[in-house]
């Protein structure tokens, strides 16, 4: 996570080069950003090969009002290895992505989200245990 101030050309081309060349943005799952400061950019003036897009720009008309209007809408995932909570009444509003075993048969990791269609999930094999030696 990072706040960029600009998501702009310069930014952009330099996160594609992080992505190329540094492991821990290669392998990122997600990729998230605060301060884009994009307003009617299309998504593929800031896209970026292998990740899929979600964006909550902040609206300029609410962002100026300081009234108890509702705030400009923000991306909000909530994940975790939820073995034993029942989160589906708490978090009205969210979609729950995981859809495939995380542990055996069940589904205990979850990743929840205020935004339809941000994530999609696939099972992969289960990482092999570790030894010792």
């Amino acid at each position: 996570m990072g706040n960029v101030r600009s998501l702009n050309d310069k930014k952009i081309d330099e996160l594609t080069t992080l992505l190329n060349d540094q492991r821990e943005y290669w392998e990122s799952s997600a990729l998230c950003f605060t301060e884009t400061w994009l307003h009617g950019e299309p998504d593929s003036a800031v896209e970026l090969t292998g990740f899929l897009m979600v964006r909550a720009d902040r609206d300029r008309t609410l962002s100026r009002k300081k009234s108890a209007d509702r705030p400009p809408r923000a991306f909000l995932t909530i994940n975790g290895d939820f073995n034993h909570a029942k989160l589906p009444k708490t978090l009205t509003g969210f979609t729950q992505y995981v859809k495939c075993s995380t542990r055996e048969n069940k589904i205990l990791d979850m990743m929840y989200a205020n935004v339809k269609e941000a994530y999609s999930s696939s099972a992969l094999l289960p990482w092999a245990p570790l030894t010792t030696t």
